[in-house]
């Protein structure tokens, strides 16, 4: 279910890049994840567990093209765009590997708590340099 969304999630990125504005994209982006961590922490049964996943996957996958005319903006020579990839590529090994410090025999919330620390940290990053970009 989280591929298939992942999937969906990239298509309307595609359809929507140039009509939504990446901030807007990657702040909604954040709630969801927000309110995926959210469902997770209850402990859901299967069926909505799955469906928890996929949202997950679809802001996921959705969220990443936004992250280009993010970047452009921050940096208009382009060069820092070019080192998106390897920052995915780091953020999807060190990620887990941090989340599972917090994970213990008996419950995995505590990974949630530090997700959502992750996810907090990034929407500051965003809405602070949205802040601060030159207009």
């Amino acid at each position: 279910m989280s591929l298939a969304l992942q999937v969906a999630g990239g298509i309307a990125a595609t359809v929507l890049a140039g009509r939504v504005r990446w901030l807007w994209a990657l702040i909604g982006c954040a709630l969801a994840d927000l309110a995926v961590f959210v469902g997770f922490a209850l402990m859901p049964e299967p069926l909505p567990f799955i469906a928890l996943t996929g949202a997950l996957g679809f802001a996921w996958l959705f969220a990443v093209p936004f992250l280009v005319p993010m970047t452009i903006e921050a940096d208009p020579t382009r060069r820092a765009a070019l080192l998106i990839g390897g920052a995915q590529l780091v953020g999807g090994s060190l990620g887990p590997l941090f989340a599972s410090l917090f994970v213990t025999d008996t419950d995995a919330r505590g990974a949630l708590a530090f997700a959502t620390a992750c996810v907090i940290a990034a929407g500051a990053i965003v809405l602070g340099l949205h802040a601060t970009r030159q207009r």
